[in-house]
């Protein structure tokens, strides 16, 4: 995978303090979605990775903005992917082309991908939240 590739995917990743999608019943633990997503990029599974996320109140056009991004999560594969705290300087609210945006669930932690590269310089993180104690990736919301 060629290094800009997976500098757009960390951007992508991260400027999803966005992610997000619905696995119809969510999962059961953090360390499941990680486990769970490391394996759909491995299976280069981009559907799976989609199913997640929890979707209720994306846009159409940003939904489909993050599924096509997930195409590059499949390039390189993934050494780690382990769960993080949620970091001290993270915003609720996103500022971006002039909208307001925020997760559709609460983001209480971070799943931290590591690429197979020598020097662990690409790392993606992807906020996650809960809904009837199931865990999902969150994705962005417009905030009226």
């Amino acid at each position: 995978m060629k290094l800009h590739s997976l500098k757009m995917l960390s951007s992508l990743v991260g400027l999803a303090l966005f992610s997000g999608a619905t696995f119809a019943e969510g999962v059961a633990s953090p360390e499941e979605l990680a486990s769970t997503v490391k394996q759909a990029i491995a299976d280069k599974d981009a559907k799976a990775i989609s199913s997640l996320y929890y979707w209720e109140g994306v846009t159409p056009d940003f939904a489909s903005q993050l599924n096509e991004s997930f195409e590059f999560m499949l390039e390189e594969p993934v050494r780690k992917a382990d769960v993080q705290p949620l970091p001290d300087d993270f915003y609720a609210i996103q500022e971006m082309d002039g909208k307001s945006y925020s997760q559709n669930l609460e983001v209480v932690g971070m799943i931290r991908l590591v690429y197979s590269l020598e020097d662990d310089s690409i790392i993606a993180t992807m906020p996650y939240g809960t809904k009837d104690d199931r865990y999902y990736f969150t994705a962005p919301v417009v905030v009226e």
